[in-house]
């Protein structure tokens, strides 16, 4: 994986179904209708648990910041993975 402040990330390709709702007034019959999407996501694993896991997109470890900085990050359940996938290093 790659790193960060002596820290070595895995990459992973992660697909996954969301949620799909509406957020304004329509038809009931419209409510059964919405179809799940189907998400791609590829990051770095910076926390996985049995329940989860999160990715960021980007970090830095910028000398002048107090802290190492991230990106985009995504918490997906686990139970919405339909595939997940190692990246090979770079």
């Amino acid at each position: 994986g790659v790193g960060v402040g002596g820290v070595r990330f895995e990459m992973r390709y992660i697909e996954w179904v969301d949620s799909a709702g509406t957020g304004q007034w329509h038809q009931l019959s419209q409510s059964c209708k919405a179809a799940l999407d189907s998400i791609s996501t590829v990051g770095f694993v910076v926390q996985e648990t049995d329940e989860k896991i999160t990715l960021i997109q980007s970090f830095s470890n910028r000398e002048d910041a107090a802290d190492d900085q991230a990106d985009n990050a995504i918490t997906i359940p686990k139970v919405a993975i339909t595939k997940m996938l190692p990246v090979p290093e770079l």
